[in-house]
């Protein structure tokens, strides 16, 4: 197959998402034996509300070759009626005599009590493989590092809400070395902005501080108590999707002459 446009496959029903103050969460399965690239061969969905021309992308997927489960957030889209569709691009015609992309069971669930924080970029093989020194880090994790083989992984819990905020940032194998977390507006794709320190970072846009504190053994939740929450650290205003990670120190000589590394990054939808 020598093809180098963007294929799609549209639903041809539109969808009603249904009023929300929780989650709506579409999953699916995918295999994929493409070129096996950050950069080239990717597939994801794509969904705009009814009677909007642009499309918006919600994350990419690259090569797995194996059946593996993703999900996106629809929830800024409660309430509408939306147009769904997946897609495929094998960007140039180089490499593309491959098996292609399979998705299958593809689900649209609602979490009327939650309001979830999801991983949105991991050097574990199911984002990319671009972490410096080719090396690859846990599931859900971050690049690895002189102290742990796996990287370190940020993970989210509590509510997205900002009249009821009580969203917590957890943090583990980190060194126990200050560490600072912050927020960011955007979320990129650009390979150029990815590599950072011995790890990688998927934020753009604007950054916010949120702290910077030792982690004890390697590990960080924030905020304590005697913090002000993150949406108002953050300066959050409902509808919001904010990127949350943290850089940690790793003076360590590990793979290059970096002195930090990355944790993976969650992003997160904030509701009124």
């Amino acid at each position: 197959m020598s093809l180098n446009t963007t294929q799609y496959m549209r639903c041809t029903q539109q969808i009603a998402l249904p009023t929300t103050t929780g989650s709506i969460v579409l999953s699916y399965q995918s295999w994929s034996n493409v070129e096996n690239s950050f950069e080239w061969d990717m597939h994801g969905v794509q969904v705009r509300e009814v009677g909007a021309l642009a499309w918006t992308e919600l994350r990419l997927s690259f090569n797995s070759n194996f059946w593996r489960l993703d999900t996106r957030d629809l929830t800024p889209w409660a309430g509408k009626v939306i147009e769904m569709r997946f897609f495929f691009t094998a960007v140039d015609a180089w490499g593309n005599d491959t098996a292609g992309v399979y998705v299958d069971d593809v689900r649209i669930t609602e979490d009327a009590a939650s309001t979830l924080s999801y991983s949105a970029c991991a050097a574990d093989g199911t984002w990319l493989f671009w972490c410096p020194c080719q090396h690859v880090g846990g599931p859900g994790r971050g690049c690895p590092s002189s102290l742990s083989s796996t990287g370190a992984a940020m993970t989210g819990d509590g509510s997205l809400r900002v009249s009821s905020d009580t969203f917590t940032l957890h943090m583990d194998g980190m060194s126990p070395a200050a560490a600072t977390v912050f927020q960011a507006s955007g979320f990129s794709y650009n390979n150029a902005a990815v590599i950072s320190g011995d790890g990688i970072s998927c934020t753009s846009g604007s950054f916010i501080r949120l702290t910077t504190r030792f982690a004890p053994g390697g590990a960080l939740d924030f905020p304590s108590a005697g913090d002000a929450s993150i949406s108002l650290l953050g300066l959050v205003a409902p509808g919001q999707t904010r990127y949350y990670a943290a850089r940690y120190r790793d003076s360590a000589v590990f793979c290059q002459a970096a002195t930090f590394n990355m944790t993976s990054t969650i992003s997160a939808f904030w509701r009124p």
